[in-house]
């Protein structure tokens, strides 16, 4: 009897340390720390894949799921809680009530302007751009204020997609078109690398575009069409004798513009606000890693499948994710929205900031 007392004992204390061992095993094999997060565009892919390859997530306590996804099947995945998030650009004006929001700026594009000067214009600037929302408007409509352009009375805004809007100003369908340079012209901060996602005091012109910094003319030598605005070739010029401690810090966002935002949902955000800024704070990281490992972050694109051979996706961007600017240029989005009727002209703007921004971490830049 007492060997079969003892075995007993045995045989619960066995059961108990399982039971342990499943609460406390490495975290990441706990499914509980497993979550899914969709990417909409190959950068925002690759900033993802970097935190995940470089452990920054494991660091977290996290194991996470890239899923590429469109904006519909990523609203979708959203919904049905398949995904608690995920990386979204200036398309965030189409989840302003699905209980979501923006936790963190994880790319910027630089503004480029191609046509016809805006000051040698006579009647409306007739401006195309992949979309009246998208960041490269909503940067231009910030850049032509600053020149004293009324940018609801003087500009007929129009749309085209990206790859058609040179052949919309050869037609003359348009005087002026915007986009994010494809890739960052020499001279300026734009064979700077990215990366510097722990750098602070970004002097950004105020919200609402009300002021801006003096306008910089575009010099630049160019081929093709015109170049009015050229936002890298225009940054101010770094002294090598005396290095800054914050080489940007006169960048404004008519300069760069983020174009890629970390989304959570407002429930997951709610349910663990400690796990959000956990993923937060890693895709940060991948997209700081990405600005300073260009090379290492195109073999692990191709590796991945996000595109073949070599892609301007990394070098087109300024890899300087965070939070601070990203909640101001959040707010010039928002506020632009209203002004261009994306959103109702009776729009709270603080309230849709309100919903569509999650504080998940302090303000990191």
């Amino acid at each position: 009897m007492k060997n079969k007392s003892q075995l007993k004992s045995l045989f619960i204390l066995t059961l108990v340390l399982l039971a342990l061992m499943a609460i406390y095993k490495p975290a990441e094999a706990r499914a509980d720390d497993s979550v899914a997060l969709a990417f909409t565009s190959q950068a925002g892919g690759i900033a993802l894949y970097a935190a995940i390859e470089n452990g920054f997530f494991e660091e977290e306590g996290l194991v996470v799921e890239p899923i590429k996804a469109d904006l519909e099947t990523f609203t979708n995945l959203l919904a049905t809680g398949a995904v608690v998030g995920g990386e979204l650009d200036y398309r965030l004006y189409h989840l302003v009530d699905k209980n979501v929001g923006a936790t963190a700026g994880l790319y910027s594009g630089f503004l480029e302007l191609l046509g016809t000067d805006p000051k040698s214009t006579p009647g409306a600037i007739k401006l195309v751009s992949e979309n009246k929302g998208s960041g490269a408007a909503v940067a231009a409509a910030r850049h032509l204020k600053g020149l004293g352009v009324d940018t609801v009375k003087d500009i007929v805004w129009l749309e085209a997609p990206l790859d058609e809007l040179l052949e919309v100003l050869e037609k003359g369908d348009a005087t002026l078109a915007a986009r994010f340079e494809e890739k960052r012209k020499k001279g300026g901060h734009g064979e700077h690398g990215g990366g510097h996602g722990g750098a602070s005091g970004h002097e950004h012109a105020p919200a609402h575009g009300h002021e801006h910094a003096p306008a910089h003319g575009g010099e630049q030598a160019h081929s093709g069409p015109n170049v009015v605005f050229s936002a890298s070739a225009s940054l101010p010029q770094e002294d090598p004798d005396t290095p800054s401690a914050n080489p940007h810090a006169k960048h404004t966002s008519a300069h760069h513009f983020f174009a890629s935002f970390v989304v959570l949902s407002w429930d997951f955000f709610d349910k663990d606000p400690a796990k959000a800024a956990a993923i937060t704070r890693a895709w940060i990281r991948g997209a700081s890693w990405v600005g300073e490992h260009k090379e290492e972050a195109q073999k692990l694109a191709n590796e991945k499948g996000l595109w073949s051979g070599e892609s301007e996706e990394i070098n087109r961007y300024m890899w300087m994710p965070g939070v601070k600017h990203a909640k101001e240029h959040l707010e010039v989005y928002i506020y632009v929205w209203k002004e261009r009727g994306i959103l109702p002209a009776d729009s709270d703007e603080k309230a849709i900031f309100e919903k569509l921004y999650i504080p998940a971490l302090p303000d990191i830049n």
